[in-house]
Parts: structure tokens; sequence; C-alpha cells
């Protein structure tokens, strides 16, 4: 099961997720409400989560901001986007996320598409983060 990162400045999306994730037995692992947040729980998070949900519109930092820089520390580092801002999927896609989500979407697809990374972060050697959508 997989250890997760959640980055979403809205408290209710963050409860949600967190109860939809643990009962499918992965463990939340930090919650951050902005792009610093997220930042400094990832250099301070041992082991690094196996995944990062990052939203896109967060303040201090954008997630594409703080996606760059936790690619800058750890390359093998794995976003995913989960935001209702489809503009920016082809920069989150360059800042180095291996994945997008457009809100709104449902629990189980998110949950399904975490599921397919750590399954294939089980199965494969990689030298990056893989892409998965």
């Amino acid at each position: 099961m997989a250890s997760v990162l959640i980055v979403e400045d809205d408290s209710c999306v963050h409860d949600l997720l967190t109860r939809f994730l643990v009962i499918r037995g992965h463990s939340i692992v930090g919650n951050a409400f902005n792009g610093a947040e997220a930042v400094d729980i990832f250099i301070n998070s041992f082991p690094k989560p196996n995944v990062i949900l990052m939203d896109y519109l967060i303040s201090v930092i954008t997630g594409i901001e703080a996606t760059m820089k936790i690619i800058e520390i750890d390359p093998l580092a794995r976003i995913l986007f989960l935001t209702a801002d489809s503009r920016v999927e082809d920069e989150a896609i360059e800042a180095g996320a291996c994945g997008f989500l457009r809100k709104p979407i449902s629990c189980s697809e998110i949950i399904t598409t975490i599921e397919k990374l750590i399954s294939f972060l089980d199965s494969e050697q990689f030298v990056s983060a893989p892409k998965i959508l």
C-alpha cells in the first residue's frame, strides 16, 4: 500500500481523500495546505512518501513551483496532480508530475490511479518518475 502526502488547500477535500485512502489501506504521511508547506514536509519526511497528491492553485507557492522544488530534491518523487485547472496539465508534466487528474473526480478514480502507479513501481525499474496519465 502507498504512503501519501496530500497537498490541498481545501480542508474538506483533505478529509475526504484521507478517509478514502485510509479505508483502502494507504497511509497519510502528511497534509500540506500550501506549496511551501508541501516542500518542507517532503524534505523532513523519512521515508519519503510513495505518492504526492498535488493541487495547483494553493497559496505561498503554486503546485507547479512546489513540484519543481520537490523534483529538484528527489527526481524520483512521484507527484500526481489533482486540480480543477486543466490549463496547467502540460506545465505540471514538464515540472515533473507523473500524472494529472482533473477535479471533479471520484475518490475511486483517484485511488485506482494511485494503485496503478504503485503497481508500476513494484514491477518496474526506472530512472525517473514514470508518466502514467
